[in-house]
């Protein structure tokens, strides 16, 4: 060998010493670097000091002298163990401050350490990866997911089975038995709430099914690496990873499709089991997919993978000979008793329907309720065919989950497993086209988690495809062949020295070293993880329980009726059934307006009251509507005196009077605003053809925080009202930001009337109430770190664009006074000549405290394109701008656009926010009873944090509205949250109109609101001022 290679033997040594010491040296340094800046931005501004060259190059050297230290007591092994730490290079380098960002690439980081330190000791082989590999998974997602769960109560679904698991109660269809029994005993730990106990039963489903995905890999590979990658990847996937954090049961369903792919993966690829293990494993497959089936029916689609492995080990055994493991396979008995003992599960719903409602359930109303037959019309089987935006979703929702680079590796797995284990390819592939056909023709809005075990299946073709690109290896499905290390004779020491010097070897043979392709496979999952974080994490959810909290506290009619819409419902009733909070009222979320409005009619002639917590159209000049706090009261009697709780006044608004207000300085439903009631009543009739006033409210001085709105929540116009009632009307205003020193600062309510969509300008501002007003908690906005003499600014909320010469809104939070600080709004080009070098750093520290919030002054920017807002302080032009940056004279803490291109010809402006930039419609008229297919095409225009609904109505001469769509953009499946600003969006919408249509004029109706609040998105001019809420369209009906 000698002779054949000199060179290479006489640099290995040198290669070893210097630059292997080097290496390790600088491992430790970014080590403690990332220690440095965690310590300086968690602990912000009190371990300032560690943002400062001293602080952190100190840390850096301790982390050198430690990577030294390890380096000369575990030898060369070192070397490549501590290489996954540079991994901590991607956060240090960028300047943006997020701090879950990198605790979790740190974290990531010494994790991957210790899997290369493990693998180093057990190697390839060792049988104990069956138990260390899991381990692995299990510590790697399972903090993940503790650290990005709420404990509030969530949404929809989540909402749901937060409620009745607990209470043994009746899920809606298609029941879920499984899924609610464990719940059940999830709900019984001491531990956190019971909202939190239910998500908490998700992470351990989606930690274990992980960690099988782990454990197929193994078995079908034998390289420990790669299915690590695989199960890791799928963990971190955005749709596995939101599923692993609420209480819904995709998470189960994909533990139950893992474990069931792991028996036909072993039923066959193990050609040494005998009969009598095959049997079991066949029954037990089985009994598995019934059991699958009470907790999501789609397990259905393991059916015929199921058969196929079975048929495929008949068919391999009596090629080989093996015609005795032929009958006992096929018994038919016990598999098909093992199938449906677990559907006597289901049971469960008429058992539990009649201590829930008092009354059988009925085998019709059985049938229909675990077959989902609510369900069957969003399932259309030929979709796959007439339909191709099908494919289109279907193939975003997989790249968004994996993007290309995985997809790529999974497609080599793909082919590699067909080469080497082709039963087993073409079983996972089985099941793969089966969930996916399924997702291609269920029209829902939540799609991407119908597709869970598919992304299953592709991280077992992903763990497959780091194994193609790692190298040949000796293929084998014998368990025998895992050895156990503790059997070695070889001291730790000279192994790791010898496998150090194998790298050599391999370079020769042009082989690439499996944990080196590791590290490269597993560093987009965990980049992805990183950058996604925020908008996976829900740790920060209240799930609307102080709204909540303030609407049960009101004194509102005992025994009542809430009808809520699907948001408002999920907080009210699980106060009410979880902690008992208001138990004699009915709080009910019901399926469509008609339903509401019998529901409400039935209850008002019974003599119930009933309050709304949603926008219900049409009550108008029926009933006489009022707020309660943030509710509706809807009563069939006007209120006609003014309650005792309010301050009488007497103030003339256009044709109103204001009787009188209460004020709330904080309000019980949201502690960030006060909360201002007004009493209004008619001081004059309307005139014939005078528009229908609605109420502007602000902060003196300030822009409208209410703008527009008609009295009591936006439902009850003023031209419905009769002489001498009187109508509340609350609002929420949030609270000002004040530089007041004092912990309560006058702050008065202005109210004006005019018709909707007046300039601000044109408005009459009349004084009404005074606000005692405190200073404002930070942080606020975004995060940043910067400090100045005396002070420190540790959050900005600025907008991201704006029109030229448009007010600049800035909110900013800081330690000490912030009123030290002045802001600047200057082009990108102009920074090299107003952000210079200081002459040294701030002098002054920080006063510990709380950081608190405060408004400014910004000119606004008259010049368009990319401009900053520069922060500096008022009398030392000295500052630090983050962790170990250079005394400037002043920090850039944000980014604006300034922007007055105009839109595409034809374009309508939502707010500068989104543009719509066309509407399509079939061509032809349309007829009655028929469907009226509309293309809308959308572009953001800004980055949004609210997910907006789409409406597409079809109104006659008479504004009745004959078709109606209510939907997320492009079947639900494209939140306005996840679009990038400039990105178009194509929307295809098919109208359902009514049957009594009569021929003549109608107007398509195009807009967006927010389900929340039935606030529209208002369509602005060229101004940036509103001019209205809506886009027509009109059409014509034979």
């Amino acid at each position: 060998m000698a002779a054949d290679h000199p060179p290479l033997q006489q640099t290995q040594r040198p290669l070893q010493t210097w630059a292997g010491a080097a290496l390790l040296a600088a491992c430790g340094i970014v080590a403690g670097l990332a220690v440095s800046r965690l310590l300086f931005e968690g602990l912000f501004p009190a371990a300032g000091w560690l943002g400062r060259p001293a602080g952190a190059l100190a840390l850096g050297l301790v982390g050198a002298i430690v990577a030294w230290f390890a380096g000369r007591r575990l030898n060369n092994l070192t070397l490549t163990a501590l290489l996954p730490l540079l991994l901590n290079l991607v956060w240090l380098l960028d300047p943006a401050v997020e701090l879950a960002r990198g605790r979790f690439l740190f974290a990531a980081g010494w994790w991957l350490v210790a899997v290369l330190v493990v693998h180093g000791r057990l190697g390839e082989s060792d049988r104990r990866w069956r138990r260390v590999g899991p381990l692995f998974v299990a510590v790697a997602l399972l903090p993940v997911y503790l650290a990005t769960m709420a404990s509030a109560v969530g949404a929809a679904d989540t909402f749901e089975f937060q409620v009745v698991a607990p209470q043994l109660g009746i899920a809606h269809p298609t029941g879920y038995p499984l899924y609610l029994l464990l719940g059940k005993l999830f709900s019984l730990l001491p531990l956190g709430t019971v909202a939190w106990r239910l998500n908490l039963a998700s992470a351990v489903y989606a930690v274990v099914a992980a960690a099988l995905v782990f454990r197929i890999g193994l078995d079908l590979l034998r390289r420990p690496l790669p299915a690590l990658v695989g199960a890791i990847a799928l963990g971190l996937a955005p749709i596995y990873w939101s599923q692993a954090i609420v209480a819904e049961v995709y998470a189960l369903h994909a533990l139950i499709v893992a474990l069931a792919l792991w028996l036909m993966v072993r039923l066959t690829t193990d050609g040494r089991r005998q009969a009598a293990d095959r049997r079991k494993a066949v029954v037990g497959l089985t009994f598995l997919i019934g059991l699958g089936l009470t907790n999501h029916l789609t397990t259905v689609f393991l059916i015929p993978p199921a058969a196929l492995a079975v048929a495929l080990r008949l068919l391999h055994d009596e090629g080989e000979g093996r015609r005795l493991t032929i009958r006992p396979l096929m018994r038919f008995w016990p598999a098909a008793l093992a199938f449906l003992v677990p559907l006597l599960l289901y049971l469960y719903l008429p058992l539990r329907w009649q201590a829930v409602n008092g009354e059988p359930m009925g085998a019709a109303r059985f049938i229909e309720w675990v077959i989902g037959g609510r369900f069957q019309g969003a399932l259309q089987w030929a979709a796959w065919l007439r339909d191709p935006a099908r494919w289109a979703i279907i193939g975003r929702l997989l790249f968004d989950a994996w993007g290309w680079v995985y997809l790529a590796l999974a497609a080599i797995g793909l082919v590699w497993l067909v080469a080497r284990q082709w039963r087993a390819a073409v079983v996972l592939l089985a099941a793969a086209v089966g969930f996916t056909f399924y997702a291609l023709n269920y029209y829902v809005p939540d799609l991407a988690v119908f597709l869970i075990p598919t992304h299953v299946v592709i991280a077992i073709w992903l763990a497959a495809g780091v194994a193609a690109v790692s190298g040949r290896r000796r293929e084998t499905t014998d368990y025998t062949d895992f050895t156990d290390g503790r059997e070695r004779s070889a001291d730790f020491a000279d192994y790791a020295d010898s496998r150090e010097r194998s790298y050599l070897r391999n370079l020769r043979n042009l082989r690439i070293d499996p944990r080196f392709v590791f590290l490269l496979a597993i560093l987009p999952a965990l980049l992805a993880a990183g950058g996604r974080w925020s908008a996976v994490d829900q740790s920060g959810s209240d799930g609307g329980e102080p709204w909540a909290r303030g609407v049960l506290a009101q004194p509102l009619a005992r025994g009542a009726a809430v009808l809520a819409d699907s948001q408002k419902i999920a907080p009210l009733y699980y106060l009410q059934q979880i902690e008992g909070l208001r138990p004699d009222l009915e709080i009910m979320v019901l399926p469509d307006e008609a339903a509401y409005r019998a529901e409400l009619d039935a209850r008002l002639a019974a003599g119930q009251a009933v309050y709304l917590a949603r926008y219900l159209p049409g009550l108008a000049g029926v009933y006489h509507l009022r707020s309660a706090g943030p509710l509706v009261e809807v009563s069939r009697e006007p209120l006609t005196a003014l309650p005792a709780e309010a301050t009488t006044a007497d103030l003339v608004a256009g044709p109103l009077r204001l009787l009188g207000y209460a004020v709330e300085p904080v309000a019980a439903v949201d502690s960030s605003a006060a909360g201002v009631t007004l009493y209004w009543t008619l001081e004059r009739p309307l005139a014939a053809g005078e528009a229908t006033p609605v109420v502007y409210l602000r902060w003196a001085g300030g822009q409208p925080v209410v703008a527009g709105r008609h009295p009591a929540g936006d439902s009850y116009p003023v031209n419905a009202w009769r002489p001498g009632e009187i109508v509340p009307d609350f609002h929420l205003l949030p609270l000002p930001f004040t530089d007041c020193d004092a912990a309560d600062c006058p702050a008065t309510v202005e109210v004006a009337v005019a018709p909707r969509f007046t300039p601000a300008a044109e408005l009459a501002w009349q004084p009404v109430a005074a606000v005692p007003v405190g200073t404002r908690p930070g942080p606020v906005g975004g995060a940043r770190r910067a400090l100045f003499d005396g002070f420190a600014l540790d959050g900005i909320d600025f907008p991201a664009s704006a029109r030229p010469g448009a007010a600049l809104p800035l909110r900013y939070s800081s330690y000490s006074d912030g009123g030290e600080l002045a802001f600047l709004v200057a082009p990108v080009h102009a920074l090299d000549s107003l952000v210079i070098p200081a002459g040294g750093a701030p002098a002054g520290r920080v006063a510990s405290g709380a950081s608190a919030a405060f408004t400014a002054e910004v000119e606004p920017a008259t010049e368009t394109g990319p401009h900053a807002l520069i922060a500096y302080a008022k009398d030392d032009l000295a500052a630090v701008c983050g962790w170990l940056r250079r005394p400037t004279t002043g920090c850039v803490v944000a980014e604006i656009a300034i922007s007055g291109a105009p839109l595409p010809e034809g374009a309508t402006n939502f707010n500068d926010r989104i543009a719509l930039l066309g509407v399509e419609l079939a061509p032809g008229n349309l007829t009655p009873g028929g469907q009226l297919p509309v293309t809308l095409t959308w572009q953001g225009l800004a980055e949004l944090s609210e997910d907006y609904t789409v409406f597409v109505q079809v109104l006659d001469a008479a504004d009745r509205i004959v078709g109606q769509v209510d939907s997320w953009p492009v079947q639900g499946t494209r939140p306005t949250s996840t679009w990038p600003p400039g990105e178009v969006i194509t929307d295809p919408h098919v109208v359902q109109l009514s049957a009594d249509m009569l021929p003549g004029s109608y107007r398509v109706i195009v807009g967006l609101y927010l389900l929340a609040t039935g606030e529209r998105l208002p369509v602005v001019d060229e101004a940036g001022a509103a001019v209205e809420d809506k886009v027509v369209v009109g059409v014509m009906v034979d």
